[in-house]
């Protein structure tokens, strides 16, 4: 559902809430003012065994285009929802938060690509990687083509495997 601004502090508001306190939030109304919110939220999102440290205003736009896996009706459609109302949540209050990946990996692919695009960064044994310290290879393993499966891994600079993803199977 979209929001409007409350008119006095900003904050962002349901249109019923608008139409029934004239355009305020309930703090606003009762003459709270609320605290404004913090301009840097991070998200810790566990993957598998590795940790991805993103920031707020990095996931909430890019979760918001997730799509669920089977199309609407798909229970992953409630999993994805979840997430982002969490994200809107914590980003709303200003505090940081840790999410675990979905059942159906779209929020791996989330931090996958935010982490590619310098917009992440990735925890593994206690070290942070950003994307331009590691390398990313395709692999895959099998011999008959109708039992191969394969997908991508991040490397450290000795070559060493940070992160492992299948994505695909014949």
């Amino acid at each position: 559902m979209d929001r409007v601004k409350c008119r006095e502090c900003e904050a962002m508001i349901l249109p019923t809430t608008a139409s029934l306190t004239e355009g305020l939030c309930m703090p606003c109304k009762k003459g709270k003012k609320p605290a404004p919110p913090r301009k840097e939220v991070w998200f810790s999102v566990h993957v598998d065994d590795v940790l991805f440290r993103i920031e707020g205003t990095d996931l909430l736009p890019a979760m918001e285009r997730v799509k669920p896996i089977a199309g609407n009706g798909h229970p992953n459609e409630l999993e994805i929802a979840a997430l982002l109302g969490l994200v809107r949540h914590y980003i709303s209050i200003g505090r940081d938060c840790t999410l675990q990946n979905d059942h159906w990996n779209r929020t791996c692919y989330v931090c996958c690509d935010l982490f590619e695009k310098g917009k992440a960064s990735l925890l593994v044994a206690r070290t942070f990687y950003t994307f331009d310290q590691i390398s990313k290879i395709d692999w895959k393993e099998g011999t008959d083509a109708l039992a191969m499966y394969g997908g991508f891994a991040y490397l450290d600079k000795e070559g060493n495997e940070l992160y492992r993803r299948c994505t695909w199977r014949s």
